[in-house]
């Protein structure tokens, strides 16, 4: 077993390097005029998002955005001096760290700018959200009148610097879902030369996807998420050569063992041999994030080779068949997103046979697997 400074049992490397090359990549592609705001929520994708900050910071990042106020304050506590925008919710009792740490915040509706005028520091910055159609937060847009005023009046009692909303559908290749995208970008567009006259500077509109498919004539940024992590929004959109991803995980092998035919492993019995087998026991389970759903299905790499999970993925532990593989011992790597040789596992495999989105196989590895930087 070789000598490592982490625990070695089930841990993610990070490649910061990539992270800034894919920020770079992406933004060259965009035209490069366009501020970009990267997303850092959710511990930057599962990436950790001091350590994804502090290396973007470092290359110049326009401005951060992150889920709530917690994720700011971590942020700030951890020296980083660029613009933070709140995007959800923040409750009265929490306003005041907008000014102590200089945090923008995201205005959801109407009520919020009453609640805001009445509980937050005269001297904080928000973003204000419009409804194109998400149905989430924000302002509707259906009434560009309506909507004109309500604007109005929010910026005559708060410091109001920047709109945004988010597209519901810009990551969809559909012929109906890309009109109903140009609609809410347009109705945006129109809000967003009205916003101007009163002074408001920063308007995005666009997403990972968005500012790859779709154009704007108003927004002047765009929000990057999970192609900052060298993943594509959906199938449906192509991210630019050279973004890659950024993240591996690996465990290792604790105990290998044979298993005669009709021999049944793990809980509930739910594999039972056909013949005689080679089983090995990987040291990560759900607790660390390896999806449940994974039972009996999909597989990690060890030693170049695909071992299949076999049995219920366990909390702490699973179990993969390593018969065809040659050369296994107690200590050595198994790779669960990665590559190995010339066989490579994504996040977004990993999130086919789970039946969900690349974004929750990322943010669902736990904080009890280690993160390890290069």
């Amino acid at each position: 077993m070789k000598d490592r400074s982490f625990l070695y049992r089930s841990w993610a490397e990070v490649n910061l390097e990539q992270i800034v090359r894919n920020y770079e990549i992406y933004k060259r592609s965009v035209g490069g005029s366009k501020r970009i705001c990267s997303v850092v929520k959710a511990d930057a994708y599962g990436h950790g998002d001091v350590e994804v900050s502090r290396a973007l910071e470092a290359e110049g990042v326009d401005f951060f955005a992150v889920s709530n106020i917690n994720e700011a304050v971590k942020l700030r506590k951890a020296g980083i001096k660029s613009d933070i925008l709140v995007l959800g919710y923040t409750p009265p009792t929490h306003l005041s760290e907008l000014s102590k740490h200089k945090i923008m915040q995201t205005i959801i509706d109407k009520n919020h700018v009453f609640e805001l005028k009445k509980y937050a520091p005269r001297d904080a910055k928000y973003h204000l959200a419009i409804d194109t159609g998400m149905r989430r937060i924000g302002l509707s847009a259906e009434k560009l009148d309506e909507i004109t005023k309500e604007i109005q009046l929010a910026a005559s009692h708060l410091k109001i610097c920047g709109l945004f909303t988010h597209l519901a559908v810009a990551d969809s290749g559909d012929f109906e879902n890309k009109k109903i995208t140009e609609k809410a970008i347009s109705d945006f567009d129109n809000i967003a030369k009205e916003a101007k006259k009163m002074g408001i500077e920063v308007f995005h509109c666009q997403n990972s996807a968005g500012g790859l498919v779709h154009n704007s004539r108003e927004c002047n940024a765009i929000r990057l998420g999970i192609s900052l992590y060298g993943y594509p929004p959906s199938p449906d959109v192509k991210i630019p050569y050279g973004i890659l991803p950024a993240l591996s995980w690996n465990s290792m092998i604790c105990h290998i063992f044979e298993l005669k035919k009709g021999d049944s492993i793990g809980y509930g019995r739910s594999f039972v041999a056909p013949w005689s087998m080679k089983i090995a026991t990987i040291t990560t389970g759900y607790a660390d994030g390896y999806p449940r759903a994974l039972s009996n299905k999909g597989y990690v790499l060890i030693n170049g080779c695909e071992a299949p999970v076999v049995g219920k993925v366990c909390m702490d532990m699973m179990m993969v068949d390593i018969s065809a593989v040659l050369d296994v011992k107690v200590g050595d790597t198994a790779v669960l997103i990665g590559r190995a040789g010339d066989k490579e596992i994504t996040a977004r495999d990993i999130a086919e046979w789970a039946d969900t989105i690349s974004y929750e196989i990322l943010i669902g590895i736990s904080a009890r697997v280690e993160r390890v930087y290069k």
